[in-house]
């Protein structure tokens, strides 16, 4: 599994703008998972941590 959390400084933008990144790791048989999170400008980066190793978790289970 590899999981995508997208490029945009914890600021803007979503998953949608990933593209044609999943195509690549799929053909090389990689399960390919992305994710939305909370931005910074909403709340503090531990909390942005925190929620990514929650989905993290719920993904892998």
């Amino acid at each position: 599994m590899l999981p995508l959390f997208h490029c945009g400084g914890w600021q803007v933008d979503d998953k949608t703008s990933v593209q044609t990144k999943p195509q690549a790791f799929v053909d090389k048989g990689f399960v390919f998972v992305a994710t939305n999170y909370r931005f910074l400008s909403n709340i503090d980066m531990g909390t942005i941590v925190r929620d990514v190793a929650l989905r993290h978790s719920q993904i892998r289970s």
